[in-house]
């Protein structure tokens, strides 16, 4: 009979030891020196982000297939010189040009953005209408149209190339 209550004593040990061992633990021991973390997160390929702290999302700062364009459309019957200042998301300026469209024609900016990110557009028309759009500039993005309408007024949009 002893013989059954020791194996009883011993299966039920044992299967409480299991039990405790087969749980998970949902702490973080992140006590050790070896382990600690130095605020960057991986990149996927086994690097890290540069230490900022910040996960890299893939999109920001790529280079684009074809770099976009700024065009000024000027269909009003005057000639006007429109400034054109484009600001990255730290307000730093990555272009900045002066041009004079004559009435009835347009004119190209090319190569004004060539990576993906937020930038402001600034037109200034006749040294001091402005107008400014954010252009959130990724894969799909379109070239952006400083358009001057038949009566004068104007506007900063992204537009389809072939629009």
């Amino acid at each position: 009979m002893r013989r059954r209550t020791y194996l009883s004593t011993v299966a039920s040990g044992t299967a409480l030891a299991v039990a405790g061992c087969t749980g998970s633990d949902d702490t973080d021991d992140s006590d050790d020196p070896d382990e600690e973390s130095d605020g960057n997160v991986s990149d996927g390929d086994g690097g890290d982000d540069g230490g900022d702290g910040n996960s890299s999302d893939g999109e920001m700062g790529q280079q684009l297939d074809e770099p976009l364009d700024v065009v000024i459309e000027n269909n009003y019957e005057n000639t006007y010189t429109v400034a054109v200042t484009v600001t990255d998301d730290a307000d730093e300026a990555v272009f900045e040009d002066e041009v004079t469209v004559a009435t009835d024609t347009s004119q190209r900016l090319e190569d004004v953005v060539s990576e993906t990110g937020t930038y402001t557009v600034e037109a200034t028309k006749a040294g001091d209408v402005s107008r400014s759009f954010q252009w959130e500039v990724d894969a799909d993005a379109e070239d952006v149209y400083v358009h001057i309408s038949e009566n004068g007024e104007y506007t900063v949009e992204e537009r389809d190339v072939d629009a």
